[in-house]
């Protein structure tokens, strides 16, 4: 979806680089989704994005139970998955190198081939 995210935990609005949520929630028509409908927010990080994505948004997000948040970092060449949204931030953290494969929890129930994002995966 293209938009923003409100984010009630924070009375602020995110703005995900991507994010996921059911057809019958569809933001189609509507530039500001609930945070309530957003089943997966994802984020590219760029160097002047780097603290937002990892701290600030990472928080607003888990505090406003959007369920699941993916960071692609391609200059560190690993994807982090956070799962389980709280009050104290998000309870689990998967962190594979880009290149990996990377298990989506329901409603998703798919692996990622992470070969495919961007970034390069390390050499070994």
């Amino acid at each position: 979806m293209d938009g923003a995210v409100e984010l009630p935990a924070t009375s602020d609005r995110g703005k995900p680089d991507l994010y996921v949520c059911p057809a019958d929630e569809s933001a189609y028509g509507r530039w500001l989704t609930p945070a309530e409908d957003v089943l997966l927010a994802v984020e590219v990080v760029s160097p002047s994005s780097r603290h937002d994505d990892y701290e600030t948004k990472r928080d607003a997000y888990a505090r406003s139970e959007i369920p699941l948040y993916l960071i692609v970092g391609p200059r560190e060449a690993r994807v982090t998955l956070h799962a389980g949204p709280g009050p104290d931030g998000y309870s689990r953290m998967t962190t594979v190198p880009i290149g990996d494969k990377l298990d989506l929890p329901e409603p998703f129930g798919i692996t990622v081939d992470t070969g495919t994002m961007p970034g390069r995966p390390k050499e070994a």
